[in-house]
């Protein structure tokens, strides 16, 4: 078990100078790459770099009366001193938002959920003249935030180094259509170079802190007793810049951290029988009734997916095309995009299972 003193992990040796590292390349990154404003989320990710560059107004967005990150970002800007938005949308808002990411990412992925806030982060940023925004994406994939990444059989090094040069963010997308520009301090060379130096026992430790390393897992009863934790070096990183509460913070998707999951329910209890024959009719394969809704949406904007080009392979939940290398459908979200699906919805309902052929 790695040892804890009071809830702080007792850093020495080779732990201690990665993380040192990995600081100087997150100041580095930071000092090379000026913002304007920094989307927070209160999360070590973000927070560690809010406490590198303390001055630059942070901002925060949530779901009226919901989610927790609002707490948390209001805990780190306190303790730092950092200029601090904090946004709050309605449902109606939200639900507007959904409609507005999909066409401009042209994806019905469900993640779009994510999306929200960082969509609202950067109209907020743009509505003070800032050009250029600070995120903390990436670093969930890099550090093994994810607790899928924590299977004792995966090659972590391997799926890093794999990772990086296929790593596509909708955000870079979004803050195009608003004439922003997004700088990504985890996605600067000495930052992906210090990832790619580090061992499995860098990312993730068994740790008894009473909580899974990742607020996912509470949602199941059988993994809410794991005690795996990710990105223990960036952890460790932020030692001395951030409270204990949000160095040792559990690991929160947006969707979660932000409220805006709850918008999965109230899109998936609004679908009609006649939209589900018109998603039977598209002979595409869906994760649930709510991601059918997302692709009725997509459809109501004149999207279509577009099909396999040279180098790409068609994706079995949508017909889009796919990177040979990848099994992630950057159009629908589909996974994996390379079996067929005998079910509409891969979500099984009590009314019955809503075979494609029906």
């Amino acid at each position: 078990m790695f040892p804890i003193d009071r809830g702080i992990i007792i850093v020495h040796g080779e732990l201690a100078d990665k993380a040192q590292q990995l600081r100087y390349a997150l100041r580095s990154a930071i000092t090379t790459n000026p913002a304007d404003s920094l989307l927070l989320s209160g999360g070590v990710d973000s927070s560690i770099l809010a406490a590198i560059d303390p001055k630059i107004p942070a901002i925060t967005v949530v779901l009226e009366g919901h989610g927790s990150d609002l707490r948390h970002a209001q805990q780190v800007t306190e303790y730092l001193g950092t200029p601090w938005y904090s946004v709050e949308i309605n449902q109606a808002r939200a639900l507007d938002d959904i409609r507005e990411v999909i066409r401009l990412t042209g994806s019905y992925d469900p993640a779009v959920k994510n999306d929200i806030p960082i969509y609202e982060g950067l109209r907020y940023s743009a509505s003070l003249g800032h050009r250029i925004v600070r995120t903390g994406d990436a670093a969930d994939g890099l550090f093994a935030g994810y607790s899928y990444l924590h299977q004792p059989n995966l090659n972590l090094e391997q799926w890093v180094r794999d990772l990086i040069p296929n790593i596509r963010l909708s955000s870079s997308r979004i803050a195009r259509s608003m004439g922003l520009q997004i700088t990504y301090p985890y996605l600067y060379q000495e930052v992906l170079d210090s990832a790619q130096k580090m061992q499995r026992s860098d990312l993730i430790r068994p740790l008894e802190l009473g909580r899974p390393g990742d607020y996912a897992q509470l949602l199941n009863p059988e993994l809410s007793r794991l005690n795996t934790w990710g990105k223990i070096i960036l952890r460790v990183s932020a030692y001395g810049l951030l409270p204990n509460e949000i160095v040792w913070r559990t690991k929160t998707d947006l969707e979660f951290g932000s409220g805006t999951d709850i918008m999965e329910s109230i899109l998936e209890e609004s679908v009609t029988r006649q939209e589900i024959r018109e998603m039977r009719r598209s002979g595409k394969s869906f994760w649930s009734k709510y991601h059918g809704k997302l692709y009725l949406i997509y459809k109501e904007l004149g999207l279509e997916p577009q099909p396999p080009e040279i180098g790409q392979y068609s994706c079995s939940w949508c017909g889009g095309g796919v990177l040979e290398n990848r099994h992630h459908c950057q159009t629908c979200g589909g996974y994996p995009v390379n079996q067929e699906n005998r079910f509409l919805f891969q979500k099984s309902y009590p009314e019955n299972q809503y075979r494609r052929s029906q």
